[in-house]
Parts: C-alpha cells; sequence; structure tokens
C-alpha cells in the first residue's frame, strides 16, 4: 500500500485535516452561508419549509464528516487498485466457477 501513486496523496489528506490546514476555509465558507441564510431570513421572512433555507442549511460543511470521506476515498482507491492489479496474481483467490446443471 505504501508503495502506491496515490499513498503520498492519502498522508497528504489526512496531514490537512489533522493539523487543521482547511480549517479557516471550511469555516469561513459557514460563516458564508449563515450570512446569506441570515440575510435571505431578515429579507423576505421565509416559512420554516422554504426551499431557499433548506439549500443553505444542508451546504454547511462539516469538517470531520468532510475529511473522513475524503481520506476514505483516498484508501478505496488505493485499495481497489491494489485488488485490481493482483487479478492474475497467482496467489490471490481465483473467482469462484458456476457449473450450470
Amino acid at each position: 500500500m505504501t508503495a502506491h501513486k496515490d499513498f503520498v496523496k492519502l498522508l497528504a489528506d489526512i496531514e490537512i485535516y489533522v493539523d487543521g490546514i482547511a480549517s479557516m476555509q471550511v469555516q469561513n465558507l459557514n460563516a458564508y452561508v449563515n450570512l446569506a441564510r441570515d440575510t435571505i431570513e431578515k429579507k423576505y421572512r421565509p416559512g420554516e419549509h422554504d426551499r431557499h433555507i433548506r439549500v443553505l442549511s444542508v451546504a454547511h460543511i462539516n469538517e470531520d464528516e468532510y475529511f473522513r470521506h475524503v481520506v476514505h476515498n483516498d484508501i478505496d482507491g488505493i485499495i481497489k487498485s491494489i485488488k485490481d492489479s493482483h487479478r492474475q496474481d497467482s496467489t490471490s483467490a481465483r473467482k469462484p466457477i458456476l457449473y450450470r446443471s
């Protein structure tokens, strides 16, 4: 896994999350969404089920969830690539042969 071409990307994504490198940008985006929502609510007084307010509510980024998703995708891609490259490996399990009667 460590020899895979995307392993460095995985480490970089983990470092970005652990060191909080992108935290300020995520906080800024969430603050902008909050400002837009507050402005719309004050100016137009939409109902509680207003579509635009709902869009702004779900647009909020949870930094922990986002980076877990990013790292998970990195690992999934690496593992799938390794599996694909070992399909013909003699030590890998073969797909079962299904017999029809």
